[in-house]
């Protein structure tokens, strides 16, 4: 597919927790990846959650 760059992240958005709560593998967020709310509308989850 021609990606060159990627990243496993187990720990997801907000980091993976144990049955207790406590933290065990950093997330995106956590890590100071970057994020944004305000994406191109074709990349918003209503419009990727609605394609055929």
């Amino acid at each position: 597919m021609g990606f060159t760059n990627l990243v496993d992240m187990r720990g997801g958005m907000f980091g993976a927790f144990d049955n207790l709560g406590a933290l065990v593998e950093a997330g995106w967020a956590a890590c100071g990846f970057e994020q944004t709310v305000d994406g191109p509308a074709e990349r918003r989850w209503e419009h990727l959650s609605s394609a055929d």
